[in-house]
């Protein structure tokens, strides 16, 4: 679980600490409040985004492997609660994953709720049943010695 400052200084504590996880580790997720964007489309606000916060933020998400669980829900997971004039709206909270988990879990994924008493968006995170186990495939040197081996590959 992740909360991420709001002050870009302190969040870059958090960035080292992930990337020091992520060097040891298998398969992982990373989530919660990251109080930052990914990108310019994350964020809906009369002020512009701060383009060097989102360029170091991808910048350590990169080097840990990690990138957005694919999901639904809410595009946007807080907003300040002001008047109309004033509001901002930004997909801060996340689920991100690395390539080991994406592999190791393919049946997850990541929804954001409707906001209730937060400014924030729950996320969550829902493991489903493989409905179609993976198997190995096996194959063996000795099956092209069949009589019949090139028969059946034109056939397939």
């Amino acid at each position: 679980m992740v909360y991420g400052s709001n002050n870009a200084t302190f969040r870059r504590a958090l960035w080292d600490s992930l990337v020091t996880h992520s060097t040891t580790v298998g398969a992982w997720v990373a989530m919660g409040d990251f109080n930052i964007i990914r990108s310019a489309q994350e964020k809906f606000s009369n002020t512009p985004p701060d383009h060097a916060d989102i360029t170091e933020f991808n910048a350590c998400l990169d080097v840990c492997g990690l990138d957005d669980l694919s999901g639904s829900g809410s595009e946007f997971t807080w907003f300040n609660k002001q008047d109309p004039s004033t509001r901002v709206y930004s997909k801060l909270d996340k689920i991100l994953t690395n390539a080991k988990w994406t592999l190791a879990f393919t049946q997850t994924s990541a929804s954001f709720l409707a906001p209730t008493v937060s400014d924030h968006c729950p996320g969550l995170l829902t493991f489903y049943d493989d409905p179609f186990p993976k198997k190995q495939f096996k194959f063996l040197n000795c099956w092209i010695d069949h009589p019949d081996y090139k028969h059946k590959v034109r056939e397939a």
